[in-house]
């Protein structure tokens, strides 16, 4: 017990002035005796006292007096309460496609949706919870609340992906929302390791991390790639799907591809213990979806079916060729005449418009860029002198670059510098432009511009040779080597090619310039819109991403077409993907995408998303409807000996983050309890007595 103003016990000094007043009172007192009355009459102690006598009624005043003093000194008294203090359970949910694997107790990812709703039951009334899927990448399912219905609810819509998984940064979210919120607890339920992603726990206490590791079974048979070959210069269509064993025991596996739901292979297999085989599925009969499956023990199921587009053939492949070059244009004329399959039409850079581009599959740039960025598949050669022919021509605007290129060009690629005496040093042999090419490296002793290829990339070829006038040197400088000479990429959503080398300096008909000859039509064939692998493979040795891998991004273009994105699953069931699992892109990402705005506004990128799910995809336009395939060729996912390797090095050293202790905290809270509103409620009543003793005394005096 204490006082808070001990100051105001100074106010008992009225005591004395009230103690004053009654000797006062005393002093001048005269007392009126009858001189009839003997003075022996009188009682001594009255004639002769000096001191007063002290009544209930001066009592009652010094009371008042002390409780309005001790009123104003405000006491207080020390009071341990007990309070039950809620905890913030953060949960980051394994979401990715090994969570799909099917365990004794059922799928890994429905034993993770049943813990987590566990910990909902048990949480008290102050606890709160927030949920976070990590699958590509981590999203917030729900904010912190402890409204237990609608965790659940959201718990019970939680749906495992196709995807790999971003576990590290599922956890790096969450700490994020720790260091914010007090009493925080973690809860990490994946299938991998604590060791992949114990740095990132380090510094939390034992006592409020949880790792939950759902993971038993580990035997698994994928289909890891699918390839669909469609050469122009033949008439058959073919598909290569890739089998691998993931698993130390040998498998049976039945294999069946089916064109538009009509079989076209079906084949037994043997694969030993971590084998990879590949089947060729040969002559093709039509177009449509072509569709593998593979039945097998395993228990991943995700992976045993895998999707493809045969393309519809054409009779011919039209090509547009812009170039003021009479040369480039007899060159070119020499391919046309060699494969009746493929039809260039020559137009002089000054009758370019976007309308010429109507009737033709791809278009082929030489030394020209245009104003806008073509809508079509596109072959750009030795674009850096279209800049300096078209500073004359196009003057000054909105639509030009400050160094006079087109604007769309001057931000998709800036030139550096002036390579002479190029020597090519090496190839990408795993991209289809640069298929049959054994001696492209007799290619040599030429000019060419440097690039600096636009993030996402895929560099086809690489040189050496001296930077001239460059921002990287002047002339003379030393030879560098792995200079980029040509590469594939996205504008938009079509494809292109830039090759530094100018290939109307080659004689098509030298037999010593075969190599350039190959190379050129493997990049046509590529550009053209079915003379090309689809690259099925999961990205692997491709330029870009096609929407055809699990965790790629799908953006929309051209939103005022767009109706809708929908999905058939590998199970048959069918998914709206939904407007608000679509994000707006900034200027960052779109660059890091590869993703080209165009700058007079006519087709913007107005959101992505990420696909999460194999499976057949349905473009909804108002026009017409587009399809692409996704397919999960993602190894850390599919095997699943590997995540069993990791997991028994983890495993041993997780005792430190394998159990929580209590479910809520009960603390002891000191609070400091003031008496002086009591004491307010005692001084009414002593001055009612005060007066009632007054009143009594007055009247019986009466």
């Amino acid at each position: 017990m204490g006082l808070l103003n001990l100051i105001s016990l100074s106010y008992l000094a009225v005591i004395s002035a009230v103690l004053f007043l009654y000797f006062y009172n005393k002093r001048s007192n005269v007392i009126y005796v009858s001189s009839m009355i003997p003075w022996k009459e009188l009682s001594s102690e009255i004639a002769s006292s000096r001191s007063p006598r002290f009544n209930m009624l001066f009592f009652l005043q010094i009371l008042l007096i002390i409780l309005m003093a001790l009123f104003l000194a405000r006491p207080y008294m020390f009071a341990d309460i007990s309070i039950m203090r809620g905890n913030n359970n953060i949960v980051v949910i394994d979401s990715s496609a090994s969570m799909q694997t099917i365990e004794k107790d059922g799928a890994r990812f429905e034993q993770a949706k049943n813990y987590t709703l566990n910990i909902v039951d048990e949480m008290s009334s102050a606890d709160k919870m927030m949920i976070i899927s990590a699958y590509s990448s981590a999203q917030t399912i729900i904010e912190l609340t402890e409204d237990k219905e609608a965790l659940r609810k959201k718990i019970n819509e939680l749906q495992p992906t196709d995807t790999g998984s971003d576990i590290e940064g599922g956890i790096s979210l969450a700490l994020s929302y720790m260091a914010k919120a007090q009493d925080s607890r973690l809860y990490v339920l994946t299938d991998h390791g604590v060791n992949e992603y114990r740095h990132m726990i380090e510094g939390i206490d034992p006592k409020s991390a949880l790792s939950k590791t759902f993971a038993e079974s580990f035997s698994n048979v994928a289909i890891s790639s699918f390839d669909i070959f469609q050469d122009m210069f033949s008439k058959n269509d073919e598909a290569y799907v890739t089998l691998k064993n993931y698993d130390a025991k040998p498998k049976k596996v039945k294999l069946t591809v089916s064109l538009q739901q009509k079989t076209a292979l079906a084949k037994d297999l043997n694969l030993k213990s971590y084998e990879q085989k590949t089947v060729t599925v040969r002559s093709l009969p039509s177009s449509g979806i072509l569709k593998a499956r593979i039945e097998t023990d395993d228990n991943l199921k995700v992976d045993n079916t895998a999707y493809g587009i045969v393309k519809k053939r054409k009779k011919r492949i039209e090509a547009l060729l812009v170039t003021d070059s009479v040369k480039f244009k007899t060159e070119f004329q020499k391919l046309e005449q060699a494969f009746p399959q493929l039809k260039i039409s020559t137009i002089p850079s000054g009758a370019y418009n976007e309308k010429v581009l109507t009737d033709f599959d791809i278009c082929i740039y030489h030394q020209f860029v245009p104003l806008k960025q073509p809508d079509i598949n596109s072959f750009f050669i030795a674009p850096e002198f279209a800049e300096k022919a078209n500073i004359n021509k196009l003057g000054t605007g909105n639509s030009v670059g400050n160094n006079g290129a087109p604007a769309f060009w001057a931000a998709f690629l800036e030139p550096k510098g002036v390579i002479e005496n190029v020597h090519i040093l090496d190839w990408d042999n795993s991209h289809p432009t640069m298929k049959y090419l054994d001696y492209i490296d007799n290619i040599k002793n030429r000019d060419a511009m440097l690039f600096t290829p636009p993030e996402g990339s895929k560099i086809l070829i690489y040189a050496a040779g001296n930077v001239l006038f460059g921002q990287e040197g002047a002339r003379g400088q030393s030879a560098r080597n792995n200079l980029p000479l040509a590469f594939a990429n996205m504008l938009g959503n079509k494809k292109s090619i830039t090759m530094s080398l100018d290939l109307g300096d080659f004689d098509y008909s030298d037999s010593n310039n075969l190599p350039a000859l190959i190379m050129t039509l493997n990049m046509i064939q590529w550009l053209s819109p079915l003379g090309e692998s689809q690259g099925l493979h999961g990205g692997e040795g491709l330029p870009f991403n096609e929407l055809h891998k699990t965790g790629a991004l799908f953006y929309i273009n051209n939103h005022n077409n767009f109706k809708g994105l929908s999905v058939v699953k590998n199970d048959g069931t069918v998914r709206d993907i939904l407007d608000d699992e679509f994000q707006t892109p900034n200027p960052a990402s779109a660059k890091e995408n590869d993703i080209q705005t165009d700058r007079d506004n006519e087709s913007q990128n107005t959101g992505y998303t990420i696909i999460k799910h194999a499976g057949v995809y349905t473009i909804k336009r108002k026009d017409k409807d587009e399809i692409f395939t996704a397919n999960m060729f993602n190894d850390n996912e599919s095997n699943l000996t590997m995540q069993k390797e990791r997991l028994t090095k983890s495993i041993q050293d997780e005792s430190n983050t394998n159990h929580l202790t209590d479910k809520s905290a009960v603390t002891s809270k000191r609070e400091i309890t003031e008496l002086s509103r009591f004491i307010l409620y005692l001084i009414p009543i002593f001055l009612f007595i005060e007066w009632l003793y007054s009143f009594v005394k007055q009247r019986f005096a009466q």
